[in-house]
């Protein structure tokens, strides 16, 4: 597989690639890109929708347009991202058209662009213009020029007259559409020629508070004329004041009119949400939030999908993070039984390879020393053993031993030490310490 970055570049012409014919079609295009990939992948999303305002006075200025930026990740894995512009006149010089460059990371590069966020917010060699002459090839690239610049998150958010609290309902309902079918549409309150820079810099600020497995799944479009739906774009910024709030397709989405001041579609449980919640908590702070994602990807390894693109994982994740990064015990004091089963969860599959969620487990059994909370007893112990059976630790025996001391009058001693007795591997080193211990 290459690990070269492909082009396309796409127009009305006289004949094209796949076509003999005047009309639009593909006119260059790298070597690296199969016919089959071009026509299933990326002619669909070969396209232009000008501003009705504009179209209905006759516009000729292209300054006047903004472009349309596509990034789409179909199940290839490859990125694609793409921009198209307005071209006042085609080859006949009697009609309007657009041209449209398209770059294609492949799978092998991907992950680059994935945790660099500034590689595909801030491109600077968009073509708008190709010369036939120059012939129906397009070299294949070992990189792509950008701007290395951080944004600004407060300046922007204040710039586009969006509040934290809508902030944060943004970035659950693009978490929702990419997990699950439902689209997110959003209007800006911005003049029509610094659209597609400001719709570029909300997906980037978007983008900055996405888990890893949600960003290599985003699909958008920074200008249309109006909403609709289309397969792998989950985010569509449409031109302000073309929403038809009586259709009944667009009433099933996530609505961010800010233009008109509408919001629909947002769910209650944001406020809920403890991942959203530390979320809205860095983009205060203006921090970066790499060092969470790269927990997540660890903690979730060996898991189905599903689990990555479920806000209900992050949001176990949230309190599993917290704890072992800032060694502050409060959330699992607060619920030993969720937070125990949450670490169980993640834990059961590659526990050899997640670190940090084990160094998580001697923690809570360093500050426990024993299970004396009755009402927990036995999950706890359960716990401790299912853990044991998947890494062994040489302080389960002790952690073990000491609530079998504190139960040992109790009648829940015999169902604990069966609890144990379950798990012959824990079980034999268990008797063998206790053997070795004459205070046992």
């Amino acid at each position: 597989m290459s690990r070269k970055i492909q082009q396309h570049m796409y127009t009305r012409e006289r004949k094209g690639i796949f076509h003999d014919t005047a009309g639009y079609d593909t006119i260059a295009v790298s070597e690296g890109l199969e016919p089959s990939f071009v026509k299933k992948y990326l002619h669909p999303f070969c396209y232009y929708h000008a501003p009705k305002t504009l179209r209905e006075r006759g516009e000729k200025d292209p300054s006047l347009y903004p472009p349309a930026v596509t990034i789409v990740q179909p199940e290839t894995g490859d990125l694609v991202m793409g921009q198209a512009v307005f071209i006042p006149s085609d080859f006949t010089g009697t009609r309007s058209t657009y041209f449209m460059h398209t770059y294609v990371i492949p799978p092998l590069r991907k992950e680059e662009w994935v945790q660099r966020p500034e590689m595909l917010f801030h491109l600077e060699a968009f073509q708008t213009a190709y010369d036939l002459s120059n012939g129906p090839v397009l070299p294949e690239l070992d990189v792509v020029p950008f701007h290395d610049t951080a944004i600004l998150e407060h300046e922007i958010l204040k710039a586009l007259g969006i509040s934290h609290d809508h902030f944060q309902q943004l970035l659950f309902a693009v978490m929702t559409s990419i997990s699950g079918k439902k689209k997110v549409f959003i209007s800006l309150n911005v003049p029509l020629q610094e659209y597609t820079n400001c719709a570029l810099l909300l997906l980037e600020l978007l983008y900055l508070y996405l888990p890893y497995s949600y960003r290599r799944n985003l699909g958008a479009i920074t200008f249309t004329s109006e909403p609709e739906t289309k397969t792998y774009i989950h985010v569509t910024f449409f031109e302000p004041g073309t929403l038809n709030i009586g259709d009944r397709s667009i009433e099933k989405q996530f609505v961010f009119d800010f233009s008109r001041g509408f919001i629909s579609g947002v769910s209650a449980a944001v406020e809920q949400s403890e991942y959203l919640g530390i979320a809205l908590q860095h983009l205060t702070e203006m921090k970066r939030m790499d060092d969470f994602f790269k927990f997540a990807e660890m903690a979730l390894a060996g898991l189905p999908e599903g689990e990555k693109h479920s806000l209900a994982s992050y949001n176990q994740l949230t309190g599993l993070y917290l704890t072992w990064k800032n060694g502050d015990f409060d959330l699992y004091l607060n619920d030993k039984l969720r937070f125990l089963n949450n670490l169980v969860k993640y834990l059961q599959l590659k526990s050899e390879e997640k670190p940090e969620l084990l160094e998580l487990f001697l923690r809570i059994l360093d500050n426990e020393k024993m299970t004396d909370d009755w009402s927990i007893a036995r999950f706890y112990t359960e716990f401790v053993v299912s853990v044991n059976n998947l890494v062994r630790f040489e302080g389960v025996c002790l952690f073990l031993l000491e609530t079998l001391r504190f139960y040992q009058k109790d009648p829940l001693y015999l169902e604990l030490w069966k609890i144990i007795e379950r798990d012959r591997l824990t079980y034999e080193s268990f008797v063998c310490s206790i053997s070795e211990e004459p205070d046992y």
